[in-house]
Order: structure tokens, then C-alpha cells, then sequence
């Protein structure tokens, strides 16, 4: 069970980087306007985001065999989730940026640590049903996000984007807390 607890946050934490990604493009418009900025300067928000993730993307492997998988998931979890409030802080574009390409770091190895806590963690017998969990679930933030981007922007404001992210990503921590040894290599 705890194995399976550990897939699970793993694979929550893999939709946590993709509706990252989604739940914040389709409030784009409103975070531009309040930042003051153009359509060409507010593009750099995404585009931070995407440049750190795909860095951190190689590195992840690398970095699970230097602090572990449990180090590593847990302390990238617990940033990724600070870094999303700070999103929601930032206070001008130049911040935002920055603080999007440091959510993109940690947001980044999200996905591959998933697929090293299923590697790791799980017989090969098993496997196939947790890849099967991954696929359903990675596909569904590419249709929440809009439309709960969508909704928090106009019932809220933009920076609710960034907040509600951080309840599944609490959950993420939790579970692989819980679920992965302390000696996991």
C-alpha cells in the first residue's frame, strides 16, 4: 500500500506540473494587465516556465541518485509549492518571470521523478497499471486547467491560479513523505 501511496503523490505531482502550465495560459490576458505589461513581455511568463522545465527535465535522474528519491521529490515538492505562492505575490513583471522560472524548475522534475518512483518503487508486474494511472491523469490537467484558470480568474482574481495549485501539491508531498523509504535510492 505505501508503495502504491508513493506512485500515487508521483503521479498527482506529474499533474501538478501540466496544469501548471495550462491553468496559467488561459489567464495570461488578466495577469498581463495587471502587471502592465505587452502581449510580447507577458509571453516571457510562460516562456520562463517552459525553459526551466525542459533543464531540469534531463537533470531529474541525475538528481535523484545524488540526494535520493525521497530527498529530492519531497524538497522539489515542498519548493515547487512555495514557488506558487510567490507567483501569486509577484509583484511586477520582472518577478514574475523570475519566480515562473523558478516554479518551472521545480515544476519540471515533476514529471520524470514520477516516472523514477514508478521505476523504483513498483514490480514490473505492476507497472503497466500505474503508467495507465499516469496517462489518465496527466491528460485530464490538459482540460482542468483552462477551465478552472477560466473560472478563478473571473469568480476571483488571477493569483487564485497559483493558490489552488497548492492543495494537490500538499497532497503530492504527503504521500511521498509517507509512501517512499528514507534509504530510497
Amino acid at each position: 500500500l505505501r508503495q502504491w501511496i508513493a506512485v500515487s503523490g508521483a503521479i498527482i505531482g506529474s499533474f501538478c506540473a501540466i496544469l501548471n502550465y495550462q491553468i496559467m495560459n488561459t489567464s495570461l490576458r488578466e495577469i498581463q494587465a495587471a502587471l502592465s505589461a505587452s502581449l510580447t513581455e507577458a509571453s516571457w511568463i510562460t516562456t520562463a516556465y517552459l525553459a526551466a522545465a525542459i533543464v531540469v527535465m534531463p537533470l531529474t535522474a541525475w538528481l535523484t541518485r545524488v540526494f535520493s528519491i525521497r530527498t529530492y521529490a519531497t524538497v522539489n515538492t515542498v519548493l515547487f509549492m512555495v514557488s506558487l505562492v510567490a507567483c501569486a505575490l509577484a509583484w511586477d513583471l520582472n518577478s514574475m518571470i523570475a519566480l515562473r522560472f523558478l516554479s518551472g524548475l521545480f515544476g519540471g522534475g515533476l514529471m520524470p521523478m514520477a516516472f523514477s518512483i514508478i521505476l523504483a518503487t513498483l514490480p514490473p508486474s505492476k507497472r503497466p497499471v500505474a503508467f495507465m494511472w499516469w496517462s489518465l491523469l496527466t491528460v485530464q490537467a490538459l482540460t482542468v486547467g483552462p477551465a478552472l484558470g477560466g473560472w478563478l480568474t473571473d469568480t476571483f482574481s488571477w493569483e487564485w491560479i497559483f493558490y489552488v495549485q497548492t492543495i494537490p501539491t500538499g497532497i503530492v508531498f504527503t504521500c511521498l513523505l509517507y509512501g517512499l523509504d528514507k534509504s530510497s535510492r
